[in-house]
C-alpha cells in the first residue's frame, strides 16, 4: 500500500514538473520567411563555395523533391534552399547567417525549425549560434541519425544551452559539401523560460 502510495506520488511530481517546464516555455522569437524582401535583406549567404549556387528564397514547396513537398507549415509563403546538386561538383561550406535577435535572458532556450534535407556523401550540417553578434560560435551537429539519400522532412528541436541568460541571440546555418542534394529551412523559432 505505502510503495503504490510512493509510486502514485513520484510520478506525480514528475508529470508536475514537466508540465511546469513546459508551461512557461515562451516564444521569444519567430521567422517565417514570408516577405521575400524583408528575409533576403536580413538573412545572409555567406561561407566559401568554389560553384554558384546560394541560399535562395523561394515559395514552392515541390522544389527538388517533387512529388514530396516540403512539410514546413508555411513553406508556401517562402523558404530558403540551397540547392547542392546544381552547384556541381564543387565543394561548399555554406552559411545562412541571420539577424541579431534582441530578447529576454532566458533559461531552456531552444531553436526549432522545419527542414526538407537530403544528402550524398555526410550530413556535414549545423546549427550555429552566437550571443556576441556574431563574433564566437557554437555548433550544433544535425541529421546525423540521417542517411545517405533518405530524405529528412520534418521539425528540428536544438537546445541552445549557450543562449540562457543572454539578451541577445544570432543562428548560422552552415552546410559543408560537394554535390549533395539540397536542403530547405522555414519557419524558424527561439523558445525560451523565463530566467528566475
Amino acid at each position: 500500500m505505502t510503495t503504490n502510495c510512493l509510486t502514485r506520488c513520484t510520478f506525480a511530481a514528475l508529470v508536475l514538473a514537466i508540465s511546469l517546464n513546459t508551461s512557461f516555455a515562451q516564444v521569444i522569437w519567430t521567422e517565417s520567411f514570408s516577405d521575400q524582401e524583408i528575409a533576403t535583406s536580413i538573412w545572409v549567404s555567406g561561407g566559401t563555395n568554389e560553384g554558384s549556387q546560394t541560399w535562395t528564397w523561394l515559395n514552392d514547396p515541390q522544389a527538388i523533391f517533387a512529388p514530396e513537398g516540403f512539410a514546413a507549415p508555411t513553406a508556401s509563403d517562402g523558404f530558403f534552399m540551397f540547392d547542392s546538386d546544381a552547384n556541381g561538383y564543387n565543394a561548399h561550406s555554406v552559411t545562412l547567417t541571420g539577424p541579431i535577435v534582441e530578447c529576454p535572458a532566458s533559461a531552456n532556450s531552444q531553436v526549432t525549425f522545419w527542414a526538407q534535407y537530403m544528402y550524398i556523401g555526410a550530413p556535414n550540417a549545423e546549427l550555429q549560434v552566437s550571443v556576441d553578434g556574431g563574433e564566437q560560435w557554437v555548433s550544433h551537429s544535425l541529421f546525423e541519425s540521417v542517411f545517405p539519400m533518405q530524405m529528412f522532412n520534418g521539425l528540428v528541436t536544438v537546445n541552445i544551452p549557450e543562449a540562457d541568460g543572454h539578451n541577445t541571440v544570432r543562428l548560422r546555418f552552415l552546410w559543408s559539401g560537394i554535390n549533395e542534394l539540397a536542403w530547405k529551412i522555414d519557419d524558424v523559432t527561439l523558445t525560451g523560460s523565463p530566467d528566475v
